[in-house]
């Protein structure tokens, strides 16, 4: 076959095979500018898709951080907000408890006791104001315990009355702000990030900036440094500014990307990192995140060598393969990363959702849900019952067994209501001992029922120690909407309401206000 064509070549005239060579030529020439435009082209592509890859990993790192930080700052509100809940029952409870017959000196005597009320400030006057008693914590707040002053150091402050005499108690939103510090400290010390990530937390004590401008607050790759001031003039190793830098940012927008040079976690190597820093308002604190440049620059090199030895094979062997390949596997990637931000906010949802304690459903949990059957009795009148349950006695639990005990009861009486009532009813708990149970069955005839069936359910929830058990009991208010209701705090209100009378009137029983 090739010896026919090369003899019909032959026996062509001299101007057909010009017109042949000729056109051989423009086909060569043309497969030679073909290849040439497509060894280019391969080039070009190559250092686009470096480029397009460097700036999308930037990308996703850069919505990391950004992602972390901002979670990290909801959890500080979250963790101060319950917190300050905590401590406001308490110190409603500590008041309530308080029994206007008490003994003056026994209450001084027990009011000094600082294993009890270290973080409570406490003091006793006459009518007139003359100070009888004071705990130590107490010594130059006495303005803003009396409401003399307005101070805002105070979360909240309570008084009751001890026969002839005003006890009056408050706790600082200073306490509520160390145990925060305690609480986020010990979760950014324990937390495990990608690449050597990690995060940290300066407090600002003056927007001007300059020497002794903030405080490094947590910082798990200084822990020794903590508490030391920053200043403004301070540099990294290539002489940038960064704490002017991010202190500019924060005072302009709240926020700031920057970059700067600092050690890695736990070795004296210096690299570049990209950060993201964000004001949290409430305490003045600078919550900032970074990821160091070279494991970007390391992991970039290795999969552009790759990618350029797989496109090179792709393209040659199947042309377009090789660019769906890619795609399928960036968006695989981004699949991926979108899947476990997504995971992560469920689960933080969830532990928002649930009393760390108990495992009973959260009281943020519990006043998302009434603001919806609120909402759902205005629009279609379909009700549900409230009972607001409080265990008797429970400071006496703690005061004479410990916390560890008390807590100990909470956690069996969880256990036992929600092994006991139906799974439509949903327990929440409420602060402190005091829990919500709120139930899809709005019948008045079976309410009472109800409530005996969950102060048995209490009773069982006893606590064995050694040879004996600490008895538990509870009072109940129970309750439903009503027309006229403005919000669920009205309903809340009358629950709150009948418990009281539960109390008084011996406890361990369930009162009903329909």
């Amino acid at each position: 076959m090739i010896k026919n064509l090369i003899q019909r070549i032959k026996n062509l005239d001299s101007v057909r095979k010009r017109y042949l060579g000729f056109t051989m030529g423009i086909l060569i020439t043309f497969f030679l500018m073909l290849t040439i435009v497509y060894i280019v082209q391969i080039g070009i592509y190559e250092r686009e898709h470096a480029e397009n890859s460097r700036n999308q990993l930037l990308d996703i790192k850069r919505e990391v951080i950004t992602d972390t930080v901002n979670n990290t700052i909801t959890s500080i509100e979250v963790v101060k907000t319950n917190l300050e809940e905590t401590y406001k029952s308490r110190l409603t409870r500590y008041t309530f408890n308080i029994d206007s017959g008490y003994d003056l000196d026994i209450m001084m005597d027990f009011l000094s006791n600082e294993a009890i009320n270290s973080d409570i400030l406490s003091l006793i006057t006459t009518q007139d104001g003359e100070i009888l008693f004071q705990t130590e914590n107490s010594k130059g707040y006495e303005k803003g315990l009396l409401g003399k002053d307005l101070d805002q150091s105070f979360l909240d402050v309570q008084s009751t009355s001890i026969g002839d005499n005003i006890l009056y108690a408050g706790v600082l939103n200073e306490t509520i702000k160390d145990e925060v510090i305690s609480r986020m400290r010990n979760r950014i010390y324990n937390d495990v990030y990608f690449e050597d990530a990690y995060l940290w937390i300066n407090e600002v004590l003056n927007y001007e900036g300059g020497d002794n401008y903030g405080i490094r607050l947590i910082h798990p790759n200084l822990r020794d440094t903590e508490g030391s001031y920053l200043s403004t003039n301070m540099t990294d190793i290539m002489g940038t500014t960064p704490y002017l830098t991010e202190l500019t940012g924060i005072r302009e927008s709240g926020e700031v990307y920057f970059n700067y040079y600092f050690k890695r976690l736990e070795t004296d190597e210096i690299a570049e990192k990209m950060t993201y820093a964000k004001l949290y308002e409430e305490y003045d604190w600078i919550v900032a995140m970074g990821v160091y440049y070279d494991d970007l620059e390391e992991y970039l090199a290795t999969t552009t060598k790759l990618s350029e030895d797989q496109t090179r094979e792709s393209l040659l062997i199947l042309g377009l393969t090789g660019v769906l390949l890619l795609f399928i596997g960036l968006l695989a990637f981004f699949k991926l990363e979108k899947d476990y931000y997504n995971k992560s906010n469920v689960d933080l949802k969830e532990q928002i959702d649930t009393d760390e304690l108990t495992k009973a459903k959260s009281r943020r949990a519990g006043m998302k849900r009434l603001q919806v059957e609120f909402e759902r009795f205005i629009t279609t009148g379909e009700n549900i019952t409230v009972l607001l349950m409080d265990i008797d006695d429970f400071k006496k639990i703690n005061d004479n067994y410990g916390h560890d005990i008390g807590d100990k009861v909470l956690m069996n009486l969880v256990t036992r209501i929600n092994n006991g009532v139906r799974d439509s009813d949903t327990l929440y708990r409420w602060g402190g001992e005091e829990f919500l149970i709120i139930s899809k069955d709005s019948s008045v005839d079976g309410l009472q029922s109800f409530i005996t069936k969950v102060l048995h359910l209490v009773e069982k929830s006893d606590c064995r120690m050694d040879n004996s058990s600490i008895l538990v009991s509870s009072s109940i208010g129970a309750t439903q909407f009503k027309k006229g209701d403005k919000s669920y705090d009205d309903l809340i209100k009358r629950a709150d309401d009948a418990l009281y009378q539960s109390k008084r009137q011996g406890k361990n029983r369930g009162t009903i206000l329909i």
